[in-house]
Formats: structure tokens, sequence, C-alpha cells
């Protein structure tokens, strides 16, 4: 696959400054659409909004929820509905997921036609006097407005309120792996066993199929009914334009979530409406500060109204409460007759937040709302949880899973048992111990959530709609075929475990005077290094020196889905025919085959032989030790790439070996001033030698060359028969990196290396590759895909073709143009790739080998994983029901016969 001389010396370098970059954007008209009167919803985003105004963006917000008081730039339109529908929370807690669903999008529908139908909702959608640069929408039961995109031809903005559910996940083409990935509404974690990856599997698919028959359908129609303004009649259809939103923003968090993987369009912002905590009540701050033994904060949010709840509940919580030590501060408005224990406030709202902040609270009681267990996660709450509907019982689970609270289930619940998980939590310092690690966890962020989703939303202002984002194209990653690149990883691998033979390596493994707090290493053909984790007890960070290929998805648990991600060695893309998708799925399986029963067992042999330290024969086994890979960075960028789906632990760091170019050394810096016409930098890396190339292919680069205007800078030392062109200068040595900084250098002809493409890009200069092997047809496949240069392939290079590509990339101006727009996304990222790569080592440090950031997959064998064992028991299940069937009618056929 790639050579070990590949290998970047300069790479991985650190560095101990951490700063992001500011981008000015220009104020721009910004619609939010978000017209259902979901109140959770549009709060957990109103943040956003209202800062997006305070830095002099005009935002107009068609919502069920206007301002209390007006502030500068921000305009609201609506309310269309008089208030939302207050349900009794047990019609909810009684639904199974069917009915569930079913009046999730009944009630969907019957809100959509009411605010769709509303006059001044008709006069705003029929007028032509508005003009926008983004809309913001909200899809959860109104996907059909997704359609104001192209109402007023601007970029959408998908805000998502909870952790991504089926359908959503299919728009965004982000992978909802049924095996490891839970549904929100199913009382399950990721960490799933054989039954609930069987329901949760079913329940995916039957979500899917509801969604594209049935649900859908009623969108269309609503959206074709109401949604009709000049120009509608040429829409693209609902499910195109859900598919090409250029962003989504999602109010979920890794830290107190679930680590699931997303696209690069796709960023987690949960915690936005945290802020700092105002001041309480003079009679609030005096309860807080007076309770000796502290005080329990109880409130189910919103929606939940203890007198909804049958007697007996709301006796076990009032029995409970009484006999604590704790003052007691209770979200509810009871009854006149009911009798309250002396240790209880009452009240019908309270500041949450503030409240939470209080150093004297010591535990919140919960419904597991997702805004509560933000709030609670960063105030370093212990928890215990009843949650009712929805997503409230996923949540506590992964409370419960991350040790810091408890779950009772509502049904089950009785006064013991209520009892029993409030006292374990007060009383146990384990649960505020580990309140204390996530609150930590959650607040260890590169940006705030409310600043990285504001910096998102003007990217895709600043990048016309960041199509980037959302591009699945992956190009011909080499030019040899699969059983070539397999031969030649299996002689690399050992050629390089050759220098573990070194006397003072061999010393260094086995010596114990060394102590280490991190280990950084690069797994290709070198896997047995991750021991060294082992051997100082130590977490592990992963160096990728460019896009992860699929062993290495593997022991990420990243998905390389075989319909979309084409494997690194085959030639195709992901557009793939069905014969495309057979033969990527064959060697994706292949590779994998090689892997585990040929090459890891190799790798696994050279461990044992070199590894051999002090306890070594406690060690995990490879599998386990490459699995548990605290963090990987990635020599990789979307903008030069591929956008594909990384989890929270894989960090792309493309870029880093990018420097403030330096002066150039005086000869050189005269000759590139001088040139009237320009310079042309020509360079094919540090392997590719010139003067091995075939004589006729060498003649055609200096025959073009003698006939340009520009100057030529040549990186080759050619022999002294060779008579060069009047306008090259030559050299063994040349700092790339500061020529192409240069602002007279009008093209690049490159090999396509990964770190040149990179530069070129940075510094907006136009490209020519003949790609050799390894990555680079691919990088140079981007090079042309993204116009800003051409390839040429080796086998078609001759003086023509060079000639013809290097005239037209010289003289049409839209490949610099293409160039300049490329550098700019380039760019244009929330922190420089090196203090990117710093932040996130020193995160591993800083929170024990951050274990959260890896999925729930890490436990899931292959044919779990890929759910071959669920696939498997449909399969039987639907022949034995067959079977019966069958049998079934032919005894009856057989009786009716006998009669």
């Amino acid at each position: 696959m790639f050579s070990p001389k590949m290998r970047h010396s300069s790479f991985f370098c650190s560095v101990l400054c951490i700063a992001a970059c500011t981008i000015v954007t220009r104020a721009a008209n910004i619609l939010v659409f978000m017209p259902l009167p979901l109140k959770s919803h549009f709060l957990g985003f109103q943040p956003l909004f209202e800062e997006l105004s305070h830095r002099g963006h005009n935002v107009t917000v068609v919502s069920s929820f206007p301002l209390d008081r007006p502030i500068n730039n921000y305009t609201d339109i609506g309310p269309f509905i008089n208030k939302e529908r207050v349900r009794n929370v047990m019609e909810l807690v009684h639904m199974n997921f069917i009915t569930s669903a079913q009046l999730k999008w009944k009630l969907g529908i019957q809100l959509s036609e009411t605010i769709m139908s509303h006059e001044n909702m008709k006069k705003f959608l029929q007028s032509n006097s508005n003009s926008f640069d983004l809309v913001m929408i909200e899809t959860f039961c109104q996907e059909y407005t997704v359609a104001m995109g192209h109402k007023f031809n601007a970029p959408v903005i998908n805000l998502a309120p909870a952790m991504l559910w089926v359908s959503v996940s299919k728009w965004l083409h982000v992978p909802s792996t049924f095996s490891y990935i839970p549904d929100v509404c199913l009382q399950t974690a990721g960490d799933m066993d054989f039954v609930e990856r069987l329901k949760n599997t079913i329940t995916g698919l039957m979500q899917s199929y509801v969604e594209n028959y049935l649900y859908l359908p009623k969108m269309k129609e609503v959206m074709n009914k109401y949604i009709t303004y000049e120009g509608w009649e040429s829409r693209p259809p609902l499910e195109h334009m859900l598919n090409n939103v250029s962003l989504t923003l999602v109010n979920s968090n890794y830290a107190i979530g679930v680590a699931r993987p997303y696209l690069q369009g796709v960023v987690e912002v949960g915690g936005m409406h945290l802020k700092t905590p105002k001041s309480l009540p003079e009679n609030l701050q005096t309860i807080l500060d007076a309770a000796d033994e502290g005080v329990i904060f109880f409130s189910f949010g919103t929606v939940v109204n203890l007198n909804d709840l049958p007697k007996e509940k709301l006796k076990i919580f009032l029995n409970v409460v009484q006999k604590l030590k704790q003052k007691v501060i209770l979200k509810w408005v009871p009854k006149d007759n009911v009798k309250l224990p002396k240790n209880i406030m009452t009240g019908s709202w309270f500041p949450q937040n503030d409240i939470l902040a209080h150093p004297n609270v010591r535990l919140f009681i919960t419904h597991g709302g997702l805004h509560s267990i933000e709030e609670t996660a960063y105030n370093a709450i212990p928890i215990v949880g009843v949650p009712f509907f929805a997503d409230q019982y996923l949540n506590i689970k992964i409370v419960e899973q991350k040790g810091y609270g408890k779950l009772v289930n509502f049904f089950e619940m009785t006064e013991e048992s209520f009892e029993n998980a409030v006292k374990e939590v007060l009383s146990n310092a384990r649960f505020k111990e580990m309140a204390m690690v996530q609150s930590q966890v959650f607040k260890d962020q590169p940006m705030k959530p409310l600043d990285q989703a504001v910096y998102w939303v003007e990217y895709v202002l600043r990048n016309g709609g960041a199509e980037h984002l959302k591009n699945f194209d992956v190009m011909h990653l080499i030019n040899s075929n699969f059983m070539i690149s397999v031969t030649n990883r299996w002689f690399f691998a050992n050629l390089l475990s050759n220098q573990l033979e070194q006397p003072n390596l061999k010393d260094f493994v086995r010596s114990d005077d060394n102590s280490f707090d991190l280990v950084l290493i690069e797994s290709f053909l070198q896997e047995y290094t991750v021991a060294l984790g082992h051997k100082f007890s130590a977490p592990v960070v992963n160096l990728s020196p460019s896009m992860v290929w699929v062993s290495a998805s593997k022991w990420l648990h990243l998905p390389a889905i075989f319909s979309y991600v084409p494997d690194c060695c085959i030639g195709i893309t992901d557009d793939m025919s069905f014969v495309d998708r057979l033969k990527n799925t064959i060697v994706g399986l292949m590779e994998m085959v090689v892997e585990d029963y040929l090459y890891i067992p190799m790798m696994k042999t050279k461990m044992s032989k070199h590894f051999a330290y002090t306890g070594w024969q406690s060690r995990p086994t490879l599998e386990q030790m490459l699995n548990n890979v605290s963090l990987t960075l990635m020599n990789a960028h979307h903008a030069v790439g591929v956008c594909r789906p990384y989890l929270p632990g894989v960090i792309e760091v493309g870029g880093m070996h990018i420097k403030e170019p330096k002066p150039l050394p005086k000869d050189l810096q005269d000759y590139i001033d001088s040139a009237s016409h320009g310079v042309i930098f020509f360079s094919f890396g540090s392997i590719i030698n010139l003067s091995n190339l075939p004589k006729e292919k060498l003649n055609s680069f200096l025959n073009v060359i003698s006939r340009l205007k520009q100057k030529v800078i040549m990186k080759w030392v050619p022999d002294k028969s060779i008579k060069l062109p009047h306008n090259v200068k030559v050299g063994s040595w040349l700092p790339q990196n500061d020529i192409l900084a240069h602002s007279n250098v009008k093209l690049f002809i490159t090999h396509g290396g990964l770190h040149s493409i990179e530069e070129a890009v940075y510094y907006g200069k136009p490209v020519i590759g003949i790609p050799f092997f390894a990555d680079q047809r691919s990088n140079m496949k981007g090079v042309e895909k993204n116009g800003y240069g051409k390839l040429i392939t080796y086998n078609e290079l001759t003086e023509e073709s060079f000639g013809n590509a290097v005239e037209e990339v010289i003289t049409n101006p839209t490949f610099k143009d293409k160039s300049m727009i490329q550098s700019q996304v380039y760019r244009d990222q929330p922190m420089k790739p090196l203090d990117r790569a710093v932040y996130w080592i020193e995160y591993v440090i800083r929170n024990d080998g951050a274990k959260y950031l890896k999925s729930d997959s890490i436990g899931l064998n292959t044919a779990q994983y890929f759910l071959f064992d669920i696939t498997l028991f449909l399969f039987l299940l639907t022949v034995i029901i067959a079977w019966l069937v069958y049998r079934g009618t032919v005894k009856i056929s057989s009786k009716c016969i006998t009669n």
C-alpha cells in the first residue's frame, strides 16, 4: 500500500500553544423556520439564534415561541397557535413503540395543517419581498420545512434536538448501525445483547419502512398543499432536498450520550443552552445556604406533572422525601388536599441550571430529559432518574452506565426501591466522584458548544453551502491490484520488523528504567507496537499517515460500509454499480479474512518475539489492545480528501506540517522574483527520481518545458550528459513549502503525494499531477474533481498530453479560481491542525485515556457488528414460518380433498 520510505519525519510534531482561528464573516440574513410548538426542541437552539443576532446577523425566527424582550437584529414571526397541547403523561407512558410513533406522526401532521393554514403563515410563504442567505430548520415531524431552502435559493442547516434517529441518519448518510447504535426510544443503551440487537434491528427496519411508504407521503402532501410560491413547480423531490442539507447541528455530546460515527457535516453542539449561573432569588439562596445536610432538587421538567401520576406513585415520592435529612426543592404545584412534608419547598418554576450550580446540591431527581442531563453533567450532580417516555430511558441508562446515577423503573417502582436508590446515591461517594469526572469530560472541549455552533453556521455562509461536507466521492487509491498490494504489505511488514533486532531497541523494550504517561505509535505494518501501551501502563494514541484503510477502520470501529466506502486497493469510487459493490464487498471481506487469519497472527508472532518485557505474560491479545487505542490522529482533511464518518476518537489533523513560510535562499528568491511570466515548480517528492524514468518520458517533460515562457524549478539532479532547457533551475533538495508560498508561482507539477497536495491547496496553487502508486492517484482524482488541476496517468503521458495539460492549466483562470476556493475551504478550520492534534493528545492525558471516545461496538465480534447473527436468525425464522404455513396449507387441502 504505502512504502515505508513515505513515512514522514515531520508529520507528527508537538507544540504548546492552542488557539482558535477567527475568520470574519459578513452579516447575513438568516431565516429560522421552526413553526411547530415543540418547546424543548426550540429552547435548546434559541441561544444560537440570539448569539447570531449579537454577532451582527439579521435573524428572522418563524416559531411558536417569540422572545419576551426584543433584541437587536432578531425578528419574531408568530406564534401561529395559541398553546401546545398539554398531555397527561400517563397517556405517553403506556404507549409502546408503534403507538408512540403513530401519535408522533399524527400529531406532527395535525399541527402542521393548523399552523401552515394560518393566514399570517400564508402571507409569509407567498411573499416575494424577503431574501435570505441561509435557512435553519428542524425536521422532526416537519420535514417539509426543507422546502424553504428552495424558495429562498439558500443553503439549509438542520437542527436535531437529540441524538439522530433512524430516518434522520438516512437523510444525512450517517451510519445508523443497528448492532451498537440504539434507537433513541427503545429501553436499551449501546451494550446490547442478542435479543436487544434483534429488537433494535427490527425496530429500525420498521421505522425505515413506515417512514418511506406511509409518513413521507403525508409530509409531501403538506408541502405541496401549503408551501407554494413562485417557481415551486420546479422544486426537487422532498427526499432529494433532505439529502442535500448542508449541515446538521445535533443537540448531543458523546461524553453524555453514545459515541457514534458522524460525517464532517454533522456537528455535536449539546450544551449550547448552558450559561454562567445567575444569582438565585433571595428565598432560594437562603434555603440552599442554610441546608446543613445539603439539598435535593426534584424536577420532572415541563411535560410531566406530578398531579397526573397515580396516587400510589405520588405517595411513594412524598413518603421517601419526608424521611430524608436533606431539604428538597420540588418543581410542583400540589393540589389543595395534599399535605407536604416539612422539608419540602415547592414551586411552579425554578431556575434549574442556577440551582444545580450551587455547591450545596447533593442530588438531582429527574425524568431524564436531555437538557436536564446536560445541566447535571455540567454541574457534577449525581442523579436518580425516573424516565417516562421518548429518549429519557436511554439518557438515564447511559447515566447509570457511566456511574453517576441510578435508574428507577417507573412501572416497577416501590417505596423501598426508590428509597434505596436515593440513599445509595447520597451515601456512596463513588457517585459524586464519577459525576465530577463526567463534568470534567463534558467541559473539556476545544470550543464551547455555542461558539462551535456559530462557527459552523458561519462556515456554511462563507463557503457557499459547504458542498464538500456532504460529498461521498472517494477516488481510486492505488494503481496496483489487490494481491500485489497484499504482497507488498507482507514484505514491508517483515522488513520493518527486522529493525527490532537492533541491540539498542531490544535493550529499550526490555528495560524497566523508563516510565511514560502516553505512548504514540503508528500501527501501519507494525501493529505490534501497540504493546508498548501495556508495557508502560499508558494510554495509546495511534498516528495514521493517511485516510484509514479497511483493517484500521475495523480496529477503530469506523464504518467501512462496502456499499459506498470503496476499498483503497481496487480502483473504484463510491458511485458503484452492482458489480462494483459486489467486488468491493468481496475484496473487503477477503481483506478482513487475510487480516484475521494470516496477517495478525504474523504480527502476534513478532510481538511475542520482540516485546518480551517484565509482565508481558499478562498482556491482552493484540486485537484487544488495538481495539482499545484511546485516540487516532489522521493525516487527512475532507477538503483535500474524502468525506466519511468518524467516531469522536478519530481526529483529522491533515496539514500539521505546514508552517509559516521562511525566507528563501537568495538565489531562489532572485530567480522567482525575476520571472516576468511566473514560475512553475516541478517535484516528484523524495522517492521518484526522474533519472530512473524511461528516456521517452523524461524527454516529454524536458521538451515541453523548453517551450514555456515560465521559469521552471525542478527537484532533480540530472546526469551531466543531459542538456537542460535554458529556463530550468534544478536542485537535489528545495524548500517546497516556502517556494509554493511565493505569489509568483503559477503551477505545481507533482506526483500527487499527500503532503504535496496539502501544501498546494493551502497556498492556492493549480496542480498537474502524474501519480505513480499508493494514494497518489486518489489524491489527484480529488484535485481534478474539485477543478484546480489536471491528472495525467503515467501510461498516457506523452509530450502532447503533458503539453496540452500545462497550457490549459496555465492559461485557463478557472483553475486558479478553484484553487483559491479550495485554499479558503482548507484554511477555514476552528483550530489549526497542529493545535488540534496537541489539544487531543493532552485531552487523552487529562482524561485518563478518554475511554468514552470509543463506541460500544468495541465489544462486538465481526458477526455481531455486521449483524450476521441477526440476519441468519431472521432468515431461519422466515424459513420456519414459511414451512409451517406450507405444511398447514397442505394439511388443510388434504382434509378438503378427503371431505
